[in-house]
């Protein structure tokens, strides 16, 4: 999925950060990764990652599964 399916933007230390979103497959989950001091990682079906998922992303997410699911078929 080499196209991007999203963007936004938000407030963060003084200025704007804008954040382009692509679809990844995932091969490996590591144990370890450079931010596990700082974040928490769930893995989760797609019904209950749209309830706990921040609501600028939520969008995202749902545009995420049309694009998979239109690829699919």
């Amino acid at each position: 999925f080499p196209e991007k399916i999203a963007s936004y933007e938000y407030e963060k230390w003084g200025g704007v950060c804008k954040i382009d979103m692509y679809l990844l497959k995932v091969t490996d989950i590591s144990d370890i990764w450079d931010e596990d001091i700082y974040r928490q990682r769930r893995i989760c079906i797609f019904d209950e990652a749209k309830q706990i998922i921040h609501k600028r992303v939520r969008d995202v997410l749902i545009k995420a599964d049309e694009v998979i699911n239109a690829k699919l078929k």
